[in-house]
């Protein structure tokens, strides 16, 4: 199957919203223009993405529903990153204190240079993607959500699969046991990684 990946522009340079149209724009351009420019005619759209992608895929989702556009068929989220709001606490936040890839200075400056020209990281959910109100997640397509146990981000990727599922969403949230942050990027296994099959899912009810 194809498969495209929208190279947005990156903060602090391009910061909030420039990345988030970027994405949204490369979206518009593959369900408007793809059948013409390339032939190609796709059933399913899913958008995906880990990190701050899984954040930006969430909130392209999140226009196409404001703008009355396309909805993506399904989304893929790995470890997304799901709050830029410093002062709301998730317990996995602790994590960041020793974290070696991201610690407590890193998230915080990532997250400042995102919003660096404004923006209301408490309650702006294109910014922080745990705000988004439940008539919009409502209208969300079906969801997997991959949180990893020893990620500062775990918390807040369980917390919006949980309101996905209060708002109706079809969301499973695949719990990572002993894996880190970013576990995607250091896989040197050709077809995946095999202690995948130690994850478990979160059974919400």
């Amino acid at each position: 199957m194809p498969i495209f990946s929208i190279d947005y522009r990156l903060a602090p340079k391009n910061c909030y919203p420039d990345p988030i149209n970027d994405a949204y724009q490369g979206y518009y351009w593959l369900v408007t223009q793809l059948k013409y420019h390339m032939g190609i005619c796709p059933d399913k759209i899913i958008v995906t993405g880990d990190s701050a992608g899984g954040h930006i895929a969430i909130a392209v989702t999140t226009l196409a529903i404001l703008r009355g556009f396309r909805i993506p068929d399904g989304l893929l989220l790995h470890y997304p990153t799901g709050n830029c709001n410093k002062s709301h606490f998730f317990p996995s936040s602790m994590l960041s204190l020793d974290d070696p890839l991201l610690n407590f200075s890193l998230m915080f400056y990532v997250g400042t240079a995102f919003t660096r020209k404004g923006g209301d990281s408490s309650n702006n959910a294109l910014i922080s993607p745990i705000y988004t109100p439940a008539s919009i997640f409502s209208r969300f397509p079906k969801t997997k959500i991959l949180v990893a146990e020893v990620d500062p981000l775990r918390d807040n990727g369980v917390y919006m699969g949980l309101n996905m599922r209060k708002a109706g969403v079809d969301v499973k949230i695949f719990y990572m046991k002993e894996y880190i942050h970013n576990f995607n990027q250091f896989d040197s296994v050709t077809l995946g990684i095999p202690e995948y099959q130690n994850a478990y899912e979160i059974t919400i009810a």
